[in-house]
């Protein structure tokens, strides 16, 4: 194959200003896509272009291991070492050696450079390690093995829809960047600062990420099949609608006190094909401390389960989430869920939303249609909103509460399994559809023993009718009440013993509590039971 020069310009000579090659298919020796080319002659030309054009190098495709280390480009300048702008848009790269390379305002490296341009273009290899850009365009950029960026800065870059074999970003610090559509076959992020970074629809074959901090990070809808990240600190981190198509890992991750910062999590609507591990590494370094996280709508697949472990749970949203096979260890739950009320319980923070949502009718407004007034006008009644606004949250907040308890009931964590009893039945009395009468019967088992779990109120309620009736047969007794009261202790604890007052008043007092003490003895020993077998 000849390389003498032809009479014909080479199809790209915008760029290079050269004649076509014969036999290179009308380009240049810059831009003949034959890797055989003469590697010498090869950079010879690059130099003189280098001289004439600075950094144009579009479409060039570049044989054997190109050597840009330690390069700053800025001005048209080939003898400084510095150009305009790096335009390497649609290159070809054997092996591209960047190291040290600045790209944009690089101060650190006591040179100026402009921006650089990898649009579409191909690397097998490419070692960009410690090179800084100011901005960076790697769109549709293919690395087809290692691409290489340990101890890179990267001001504001995008790699939208650029395709990576293995990618390394090892002491990294970048500030915006995007990597939107990017598909990595292997990533390995250790050490690294990302400001603002975007992995929206990417694709992760295998990912690791090590002691990295993410102060704001975007994986929405992403597709992982392998994944950890280990000791890795999100400040604001959205996995919305990502897939996990096996195990994936959060070991130590979402810990606020890395960054002094509370944290924000959404996994809503993620695909979970394999066990899911979100953990802190003790009581006091919990995974989402005081953060608040959105789990709803999460798909777990039937061989596979959510596992909590250290994790701060008190602001986290399950909502239409399957909690079953879940995992709770050494978790802390919502306390809110208790208000004001004398017995504190763990619960759900869906349910203190729910209480939110209603608490005023303007909030019922603002909650259902995002502005103040109806579809059907101002003529609406609070009743009406509630049937008609999210009558089916209270259904579902109550169908997590039983899920909760028979979780920890089978791993034999009674108190905790009683405390979602009460958020189960707490959640029925509050739902807008539950019934006159169910509701009244809720209200009078919650007012004497709290659903049955707690004995002090059921005890508190036998006193009451003990002392009143008392007082009621030595009122129609008569009789003096130091012996009403023997009376009526013997009438609430042997029911069927006949009492010694006569008396038509006393008769309807006795009945009344022939009949009341019996049902709160039950709940009484009910509440103590449950006690016991916990």
């Amino acid at each position: 194959m000849s390389d003498s020069a032809s009479t014909k310009d080479c199809e790209h000579i915008e760029v290079c200003g050269r004649k076509a090659l014969e036999g290179h298919e009308g380009k240049c020796i810059l831009h003949s896509e034959d890797l055989g080319k003469d590697e010498d002659q090869f950079e010879e030309a690059l130099e003189e272009h280098q001289g004439d054009y600075g950094g144009d190098f579009r479409r060039m495709v570049f044989p054997g291991e190109t050597d840009f280390r330690h390069e700053a480009f800025e001005e048209a300048n080939f003898e400084e070492s510095k150009f305009e702008d790096a335009n390497f848009s649609f290159a070809a790269f054997e092996k591209a050696n960047f190291k040290d390379a600045a790209f944009g305002d690089a101060d650190f490296r006591e040179a100026d450079s402009g921006d650089a341009d990898f649009e579409g273009a191909t690397f097998e290899e490419a070692n960009f390690t410690r090179a800084a850009f100011e901005e960076g365009n790697f769109k549709n950029t293919t690395f087809e093995e290692a691409a290489n960026f340990s101890g890179a800065t990267l001001e504001d870059a995008n790699f939208e829809n650029a395709t990576f074999g293995v990618a390394y970003f090892f002491e990294v610090a970048f500030e915006r960047i995007n990597f939107k559509d990017a598909t990595f076959e292997g990533i390995n992020v250790v050490n690294a600062v990302f400001e603002e970074v975007s992995f929206m629809r990417a694709t992760f074959e295998g990912s690791y990420f090590e002691h990295v901090t993410f102060e704001e990070a975007n994986f929405f809808d992403a597709t992982f099949e392998h994944v950890t990240f280990e000791e890795v600190a999100f400040e604001e981190a959205n996995f919305m609608g990502a897939t996990f198509e096996n195990k994936a890992v959060f070991d130590q991750s979402f810990e606020p006190w890395k960054n002094d910062q509370s944290v924000e999590a959404t996994f809503s609507d993620c695909d979970f094909g394999g066990d899911v591990l979100f953990s802190g590494s003790s009581e006091e370094k919990r995974a989402f401390a005081g953060g608040k996280v959105n789990l709803e709508d999460v798909n777990i697949a039937p061989d596979a389960s959510l596992h909590f472990r250290y994790a701060d749970l008190s602001w986290c949203r399950f909502l239409r989430t399957d909690l079953r096979d879940a995992e709770f260890t050494g978790v802390k739950w919502c306390e809110e869920v208790s208000g004001d009320e004398w017995f504190r319980r763990a619960g759900l923070y869906d349910e203190v939303i729910e209480d939110e949502k209603y608490r005023s009718l303007g909030d019922i407004l603002r909650t259902t249609f995002g502005r103040i007034g109806s579809p059907k006008g101002p003529h609406w009644t609070l009743f009406e909103l509630r049937q008609n606004s999210g009558q089916g949250r209270w259904s579902e907040v109550e169908r997590l509460y039983r899920q909760l308890k028979r979780n920890y009931e089978e791993r034999g964590d009674f108190p905790r399994a009683g405390d979602f009893h009460i958020g189960e039945k707490e959640a029925r009395r509050k739902n807008p559809r539950t019934n006159g009468p169910l509701k009244f019967l809720l209200y009078a088992y919650r007012a004497l023993s709290k659903y049955g779990e707690r004995a002090l109120p059921a005890g508190a309620w036998l006193l009451f009718v003990i002392f009143a009736c008392a007082g009621g047969y030595a009122y129609f007794g008569p009789e003096e009440y130091l012996t009403a009261l023997r009376h009526s202790f013997q009438a609430s604890f042997f029911p069927v013993s006949p009492i010694e007052i006569k008396g038509s008043g006393v008769e309807w007092v006795n009945l009344f509590q022939r009949v009341v003490s019996p049902l709160i003895l039950f709940l009484l020993a009910l509440a103590l039971r449950q006690r016991v077998k916990r």
